[in-house]
């Protein structure tokens, strides 16, 4: 190699230590507030409802008298009947942010394979790491990352969402490879309003397109398993939500805005 392309390696080299070191750095930061995470406002609340009825029924109950995120209610209370024990959410909040990390690394390799990152471990979790830190920063409320009333909604949702998509883009046919895939989009489905129905509508724009992209193209194929499986689920689960009892309860204590308030709220 010449004099200039070991000065360009070592400066390649130069960067990504800085950029682990950085993004290192942060994710310790929001390790280290995990680790002095506890319950607040409405936490309390699920926490009662769990002592009161257990396990099962509180869930029950919320999904017929307050809302219809019934997958994340599942993680909800069970996070709060492990926080019952150790006084801490320091282990759900870790695993939220493995689960973030490692799907986000599947989704780089998948689409990156022939590229020095994409055959790179290390590489892979450098930019991982750096995608779901850049997310946390521009979140509208940094503070709903740990807060277990919200977290496992809508953090959550994205989180479940991005495990599927990297099952559902991989050639792999294994029983977890499908098991992943169904848990990621009936837990995206059921997360919240919203991202529900966009990854949903996401899903069936894809879909359609394939079917006509086979019709143009006689060559190309329809659609794969995968895909529509992750539709039907995903669909499944913003069902679920959409039609609990405990919508009509929940909208009762909320004035219903205008058409145009609404567009704006969903703007913002």
């Amino acid at each position: 190699k010449s004099i200039s392309s070991y000065k360009e390696d070592n400066l390649r080299n130069i960067v990504l230590v800085l950029l682990c070191f950085a993004n290192l750095a942060y994710l310790g930061y929001l390790i280290i507030l995990g680790c002095y995470n506890r319950f607040t406002y409405e936490d309390y609340s699920l926490l009662a409802t769990l002592n009161e009825v257990g396990f099962w029924k509180a869930n029950a109950y919320m999904y017929n008298n307050w809302f219809g995120r019934l997958v994340p209610g599942l993680v909800c209370y069970a996070v709060a009947k492990g926080y019952s024990c150790c006084n801490s959410l320091f282990i759900y909040i870790l695993m939220l942010i493995g689960l973030y990390v490692y799907s986000i690394a599947k989704i780089l390799k998948h689409f990156l394979p022939e590229r020095k990152i994409g055959k790179n471990n290390f590489l892979l979790f450098t930019f991982a790491i750096l995608i779901f830190n850049i997310f946390v920063i521009n979140n509208f409320e940094f503070s709903n990352f740990y807060w277990l009333a919200t977290s496992p909604m809508y953090f959550g949702g994205i989180a479940f969402a991005l495990l599927g998509l990297g099952e559902m883009i991989s050639n792999s046919r294994k029983i977890h490879s499908y098991v992943f895939l169904i848990v990621g989009f009936v837990y995206a489905g059921s997360s919240s309003g919203p991202f529900g129905l966009i990854c949903t509508m996401l899903l069936l724009v894809l879909v359609c397109y394939r079917i006509l992209n086979s019709q143009i193209n006689s060559s190309a194929k329809a659609f794969s398993k995968k895909e529509v499986i992750a539709f039907l689920v995903c669909l499944t689960g913003f069902l679920i939500l959409f039609f609990a009892p405990g919508n009509k309860i929940r909208q009762a204590y909320f004035p219903e805005p205008s058409i145009i308030n609404a567009i704006k709220i969903s703007a913002i």
